[in-house]
């Protein structure tokens, strides 16, 4: 019997012991479960942050200032319902970033041209006049606005209006333009040729943009459209690219047109009608032209820098905003590719502020690209930080579009 019960705990002995994990799987065990706890946390705080508040969609401006107007919190959700939240797991408050942040997540083929030929700015017209400063006026009824505290592009009756370029638009351009139209059977349209004949004989490719239809058109017929539903009842960004025959469309973060042969026939000039009349008005803004979009390395090999546009700053600051990823991404790419390829960072900025101001500015900028390549991997040796301020502008500080052209990134190749 004594040796029945010996080899019982012998038995169990042995159980335990193979059961049991080793003191690593242990401890491996130990940092899951706190990992696990911690994720269960952040994850239960966020639940409790967001239940007593009110889920609007990003871009639903009615739902997000009726929740101010309740002194209710606001959280910003994806067109999957899914709350946006920033690199660190906070809800976005903010609609500009929540766009920001679904914008760079799906439009990762859109890149702005690098040479600004037109960039409007109603900040200083003054309200109940056209921009005749900015604009070509040909027909219609349009004045300057403010609505949600910005000033804008009022159009009361049919109206036709043009964005005069410096040059003709090349190969490679891009269009950029803030469009609400007032309601689902007014049109807004884009040309890039005078219309001299009806819609259907038209040669050049154009943009039709209407609720259930937007897209690019050609000889009055849709060719690669999609709807936007909330045209009516929001300001709407539209980014088209060209890139020779290719061209893409989006309208806010998603991608309603998509062509691999197009014939936008461009001169130097660019027309915009608008439907509106006195019941249902249409307003436009933030019309942005570039025309360009070059090989980064090839360029800075054969002159010795490449210009940007492409990396955007907040206001008066030196973060780097969202829709800056495309370019950046290039430069990591470029600098990863090529580690014998030393570089500066010259940071520029236009005359509004003062000298010391904006120098300061410049070289926190420049200072804050090379940061970001240094938190990817580039060798912090390959690169120097330099600002200069408003002391090199390219175009003249007193208009809109030359203010754009003076504020950007260089990248040089040093010797």
């Amino acid at each position: 019997m004594r040796n029945f019960k010996l080899t019982v705990v012998f038995l169990i002995a042995v159980v335990v012991t193979i059961a049991a994990p080793s003191r690593a799987e242990a401890q491996v065990d130990v940092g899951r479960a706190i990992k696990n706890q911690a994720e269960y946390e952040v994850r239960r705080k966020a639940r409790q942050e967001t239940s007593k508040a009110i889920r609007c969609a990003f871009g639903d401006i009615q739902c997000i200032e009726k929740a101010k107007q309740d002194d209710q919190e606001v959280v910003l959700v994806d067109q999957d319902g899914n709350v946006i939240t920033d690199d660190d797991g906070n809800p976005i408050t903010d609609p500009d970033e929540a766009q920001k942040k679904v914008a760079v997540k799906r439009n990762p083929d859109f890149t702005r041209g690098e040479k600004i030929l037109f960039e409007s700015d109603f900040s200083d017209e003054p309200i109940g006049r056209f921009p005749a400063s900015q604009l070509v006026y040909e027909k219609g009824n349009a004045q300057t606005v403010e609505k949600d505290g910005k000033k804008i592009l009022e159009a009361s009756a049919n109206t036709t209006f043009r964005v005069q370029l410096p040059e003709p638009l090349p190969d490679d351009f891009t269009v950029e333009f803030d469009l609400q139209i007032g309601a689902p059977n007014m049109i807004a349209r884009v040309l890039f040729t005078p219309l001299e004949t009806s819609y259907s004989r038209y040669e050049s490719d154009y943009l039709q943009l209407y609720r259930s239809r937007a897209g690019i058109y050609r000889k009055a017929e849709a060719i690669s459209f999609g709807g936007v539903d909330e045209i009516t009842t929001e300001m709407v960004h539209f980014a088209l690219q060209v890139d020779g025959e290719y061209a893409i469309l989006y309208a806010g973060p998603n991608r309603i047109a998509n062509m691999p042969v197009t014939n936008f026939m461009t001169g130097d000039m660019i027309e915009f009608q608008l439907s509106a009349n006195p019941r249902f008005f249409a307003y436009i803004s933030n019309i942005m032209v570039a025309g360009g979009v070059e090989d980064m390395y090839g360029t800075i090999m054969e002159t010795g820098e490449f210009t940007t546009y492409g990396i955007n700053f907040e206001t008066a600051s030196a973060d780097i905003t969202d829709d800056s990823a495309d370019v950046l991404e290039q430069m990591l790419e470029m600098l990863t590719t090529h580690p014998d390829l030393a570089v500066e960072i010259v940071g520029h900025t236009d005359a509004e502020g003062g000298d010391e101001y904006n120098q300061d500015l410049s070289e926190r900028r420049a200072q804050a690209v090379v940061g970001w390549l240094v938190d990817r991997g580039v060798p912090g040796e390959q690169m120097s930080a330099t600002g200069m301020g408003e002391s090199e502008p390219v175009a003249d500080n007193a208009t809109p579009e030359g203010r754009a052209q003076n504020r950007r990134v260089v990248i040089k190749r040093k010797a």
